[in-house]
């Protein structure tokens, strides 16, 4: 595990409007990249020049397409509050960056210790790429959600932190967010950060680089379920409770466009055991736009201030046309992220949940400060349609 600065690239500057959210693409398909300044649109990488000849060709991400539907998830969750959208189709204009998700880091000659490595500048890139070595991490959706997440902060300006529970650092303590505190820089010891400040605060240096996410615009219209696709549902098994098991995991747990160096970071963690997370977050990606085929949800908070220290109930209506299986909650604290299902509330917190009809209510005993909030539908295929996010005040 060693943190490598290198790769003196020449800036590139991206146009972007005001308050434009910054796009992430996950790549699961594998990808062929020439050296060059990053460019995920014509297949240059400033870090596959490190690659053989020059070139770069990482193999398609090896896990299950079950382990992929969570590492998404998770990746969305860690930054729902956050102006980013993390999506896994690839965007067909604009701006972009992008994660490929495969392969091993001798496509690199690095060695075991690295699991991923991104460019970094201190500055938000909008066309970085970087790396998640998943058949290192065993393409386990816990290890390779916060590696993913760990490389796109570099790309968004973030450096190491020694404080543990950050995804920014090296430790392996348990459950990582964005967390709101100060923490020094440094892999293995304290040091100075890039920016040549003593500490940096993960969740407010994201805040300032790409700002909290808005409330998006209304669902996308509906578009017609595609015929072959209706055919396959009929030869199903249908089911309507509410209980019924979907077959997704839940989740697992302006700048310029080049960066004057990478990261590379360790495999923490890559011995976790698969499987999904007690601590989810608020995710607001979709598998494709709110309101397709068939799908969608909508959130009602009573507001986006609201009194704290107390109770309060939070709506939501899911439509799907292959019956709803269950209806979760993600909502993040500047402290830590969190998932909470309606079929299966949870007994170690202050959450309740009851439903009428697609109609449903979680009520929580919540504290003060800023939340972020969304509700995910589950269908009974296990397909996730995420709501709009809210970022609330509470008071």
């Amino acid at each position: 595990m060693r943190r490598l600065v290198c790769l003196l690239v020449v800036s590139i500057p991206v146009i972007a409007h005001a308050g434009e959210p910054v796009r992430v693409y996950l790549n699961r398909d594998g990808a062929t990249l020439r050296g060059g300044h990053d460019d995920p649109r014509v297949g240059t990488s400033s870090i596959a020049s490190s690659g053989d000849g020059g070139q770069l060709t990482v193999p398609r991400y090896a896990g299950s397409d079950r382990a992929w539907r969570s590492t998404v998830a998770c990746v969305q969750r860690h930054f729902a509050p956050f102006a980013v959208d993390i999506v896994d189709e690839r965007p067909a204009s604009g701006a972009y960056s992008m994660i490929v998700v495969g392969g091993s880091p001798d496509l690199i000659g690095m060695g075991d210790g690295v699991s991923g490595i991104a460019p970094a500048d201190g500055v938000v890139l909008r066309r970085a790429i970087g790396y998640a070595f998943s058949d290192l991490l065993r393409s386990d959706p816990e290890s390779t959600c916060d590696t993913v997440a760990h490389e796109i902060g570099h790309t968004l300006g973030l450096d190491h932190a020694t404080a543990c529970h950050d995804l920014m650092s090296y430790d392996d303590c348990g459950a990582k967010s964005f967390v709101d505190t100060a923490s020094a820089c440094g892999e293995f010891e304290e040091r100075t950060c890039d920016s040549g400040k003593p500490t940096q605060n993960s969740y407010r240096m994201l805040v300032a680089n790409v700002g909290l996410r808005a409330t998006p615009a209304a669902p996308a219209e509906e578009e017609p379920e595609e015929e072959e696709e209706e055919e396959v549902w009929e030869e199903e098994e249908e089911g309507d409770g509410w209980g019924d098991e979907g077959d997704a995991d839940s989740g697992s747990g302006s700048g310029s466009d080049s960066g004057s160096g990478f990261d590379s970071d360790s495999d923490a963690g890559s011995d976790a055991d698969a499987g999904s997370d007690e601590h989810g977050g608020c995710g607001v990606a979709d598998e494709q736009p709110r309101g397709r085929r068939g799908r969608s949800i909508t959130l009602d908070t009573g507001g986006d201030t609201l009194a704290g220290d107390r109770w309060i109930s939070i709506r939501a209506h899911a439509s799907a046309r292959r019956g709803v299986a269950d209806v979760e909650l993600w909502w993040a604290t500047p402290d830590g992220e969190y998932a909470w299902s309606c079929a299966a509330p949870p007994d170690d917190a202050p959450v309740r949940c009851t439903r009428d009809g697609d109609d449903v209510t979680f009520h929580l005993n919540v504290g003060t400060g800023l939340r972020t909030v969304a509700a995910v539908m589950v269908d009974h295929r296990g397909r996730r349609t995420f709501s709009d996010a809210r970022t609330l005040t509470l008071e």
